[in-house]
């Protein structure tokens, strides 16, 4: 999960007919940068992303949930497959946001179809109104209740999965860039679909993944790499983090703010990264 400081990358989007042509170029961004250290690199100006011209006016229709997503169909009217992982939304959010999620999905499944098996069996992708808050899906009703103190509503625009709430969700503002969205500069779905990746997917297709990650993260804290960053917050924003910067999605910050910082794209990662460099290499695709 990222804090409402956070921002959301802009993602590009992927119409029904181009996946072929588009796929490859889903989660390019101009964020990129390079340096012989960490702490010198050089953040260049962002260039905008190059959004396809679509074939028709309109994006496709979406499809009616099925009875197999146990999910609450008085809610969610709206549904895609995903290699199996249901992306569910509410009939206000557009067909847009949920084929652009469906990308995002499948680009980052693509390498692993045992992770991707994983998923389709224990989670399901939701998409938040672009105009209502976090808790006003099913889900997380009571999640302020549950979660005494925390204004949830303020502190994220997405959420992982865990034990008791199998899903991961994000804004639909954040996937189209709508005028809602707060948060222009940085992905927040696939920093919460990373967490999914690493649990329950990893945990449960690769050996001690867990204790991997944890002796990668105690290593990065202890190089100063990520000092004063949200990546050193623990292991689980670690990996997410490191996930967003394989993508070229995260924000770059020459100087580290204490949310981010000059490690911030796939070629910085790599420099200041290398043993987490290796292990995403075994998990994605380059981006």
């Amino acid at each position: 999960m990222k804090q409402s400081s956070f921002y959301i990358k802009n993602n590009i989007c992927l119409k029904q007919g181009l996946a072929s042509a588009l796929i490859g170029a889903l989660l390019t961004t101009g964020c990129g940068g390079g340096g012989s250290s960490p702490t010198a690199v050089a953040i260049p100006t962002a260039t905008p992303i190059q959004t396809p011209t679509p074939t028709a006016t309109a994006w496709p229709t979406t499809n009616p949930v099925p009875a197999s997503v146990g999910v609450d169909k008085s809610y969610y009217t709206k549904y895609l497959d995903a290699g199996g992982i249901a992306i569910v939304a509410n009939g206000s959010v557009s067909d847009e946001a949920l084929w652009r999620m469906q990308a995002i999905v499948l680009k980052m499944t693509a390498k692993r179809p045992d992770i991707r098996k994983v998923l389709a069996e224990k989670i399901h992708v939701s998409i938040i109104p672009k105009n209502a808050e976090l808790t006003s899906i099913p889900e997380y009703i009571n999640l302020s209740a549950n979660n005494p103190g925390v204004d949830w509503n303020a502190r994220a625009r997405g959420l992982g999965p865990n034990n008791i709430l199998p899903l991961m969700s994000c804004g639909e503002e954040n996937i189209i860039r709508s005028i809602e969205n707060r948060y222009p500069n940085e992905d927040i779905c696939v920093h919460e679909f990373a967490h999914a990746i690493m649990y329950p997917a990893m945990n449960t297709v690769i050996p001690n993944s867990e204790q991997i990650i944890v002796d990668l993260w105690n290593k990065a804290v202890a190089t100063g790499a990520f000092a004063n960053t949200y990546a050193i917050t623990n292991q689980n924003e670690y990996f997410a983090t490191a996930v967003q910067d394989w993508y070229n999605v995260n924000e770059c910050k020459k100087v580290p703010d204490g949310n981010h910082g000059p490690v911030c794209t796939n070629e910085t990662l790599k420099i200041a990264d290398p043993s987490m460099y290796d292990f995403l290499s075994s998990l994605f695709n380059n981006p």
